[in-house]
């Protein structure tokens, strides 16, 4: 009789642990991984039933050897504590053929993480004495890919904020180099690479506009400290409230009006896409209500 048994886990650099080891360990292969240029080899491990590799549609067919795979997830995640894959270990029935194993987990994986625009490695163990303990092991990438081959951001925020004046293009995507000053706790668009200078940007939508002041709405393609704070106030159209990139408006607003109103992420275990919605606070309800009646509003 078949016992059920599921484990999920996060293959995660924070955990001390690496993508191309745990399918060099799946796949029993011996894989180089180009990030810490450590080799991994299981190529001794016994068990070894079958593997593949399962890609969208629009990946790049290279990926199809999983050393090139996972070195390219690895390449991609810049952080010590990255996560970098997914990983299910799933327990087969026994009562089932190996035709039948392989078919089972190859239309599970197809429909259900491919289809979505996940990259797949699975293998199937059947470790010593056979038929003892038949199980899978399945490895998605964190990141789904988009219908032209890049990955997606693990997380997309968006954002509400109500400007002075309105950026000169209704909508677009803004990118500089920012460096803060943790002393002044202040950040500062500059011009060239240096020491702490970062790469940022964003992308906007100017939703409606009034006398002298806009609603617009940001997604975040990076992180960096008041990016959106400072990334306004240099198009020259600082929040309201803002008395550190712009002015103090206490009988208006008493602090920037910024309101993060959305997020999309991937749910780190299942790879199921989640999206979040922020009510406006009141605060920025008052400030909104006699600034935009009956004027122009985009979608």
């Amino acid at each position: 009789m078949a016992i059920y048994h599921l484990e999920a886990k996060v293959v995660s650099r924070g955990t001390g642990r690496s993508a191309v080891a745990a399918s060099a360990y799946l796949s029993c292969s011996k894989i180089l991984n180009d990030y810490d240029g450590v080799q991994h080899d299981y190529t001794r491990k016994k068990g070894l039933v079958w593997q593949e590799v399962f890609l969208p549609e629009f990946a790049p067919s290279e990926w199809k050897e999983r050393g090139v795979l996972w070195n390219a997830v690895e390449e991609n995640e810049k952080t010590k504590d990255s996560r970098l894959a997914r990983e299910f270990v799933v327990a087969l029935p026994i009562e089932l053929s190996e035709a039948q194993w392989e078919k089972l987990l190859s239309d599970f994986i197809s429909g259900t993480f491919v289809a979505d625009g996940m990259c797949a490695d699975v293998a199937i163990h059947d470790p010593y004495p056979p038929g003892h303990n038949p199980h899978a092991h399945i490895m998605l990438t964190v990141r789904p890919l988009t219908k032209d081959g890049k990955w997606q951001h693990k997380t997309e925020k968006e954002y509400l904020c109500v400007l002075h004046g309105r950026p000169q293009e209704p909508e677009g995507t803004y990118r500089d180099l920012l460096l803060h000053d943790r002393g002044r706790n202040k950040s500062f668009v500059v011009r060239r690479q240096r020491g702490g200078v970062k790469e940022a940007s964003l992308s906007y939508r100017t939703l409606a506009a009034g006398e002298g002041s806009s609603l617009v709405r940001v997604r975040l393609h990076t992180g960096r400290t008041h990016q959106i704070r400072v990334h306004m106030a240099a198009l020259g159209c600082p929040l309201a409230g803002d008395w550190l990139y712009g002015r103090e408006d206490p009988a208006l607003i008493s602090r920037p009006a910024l309101h993060s109103c959305g997020l999309r992420l991937v749910h780190p275990v299942t790879g199921e896409v989640l999206r979040l919605r922020a009510e406006l606070p009141e605060d920025m309800k008052r400030l909104l209500e006699p600034v935009f009646t009956g004027v122009e509003h985009r979608s």
